[in-house]
């Protein structure tokens, strides 16, 4: 395997509780594997983080909001 793109291994420490917490996730969006559930969250976490960059700079542009911008 001396050409495989991802080379590196990560390991994360978890309670049990945790880990039950994460199971239950993956079953809920049909991830079939840790690495598929990581790049979903992680594709969630971007559209989130860009919704955030909308509403601070649509506030910060017009330094009020409306009722309607927020839903």
């Amino acid at each position: 395997m001396k050409n495989r793109l991802r080379n590196i291994d990560l390991n994360v420490v978890v309670t049990e509780e945790e880990k039950e917490l994460i199971l239950n996730r993956m079953g809920a969006i049909d991830a079939t594997n840790m690495r598929v559930f990581i790049k979903k969250m992680n594709m969630n976490l971007t559209r989130i983080q860009s919704n955030i960059n909308q509403i601070a700079k649509k506030i910060n542009s017009t330094d009020r909001y409306y009722k309607e911008d927020v839903r």
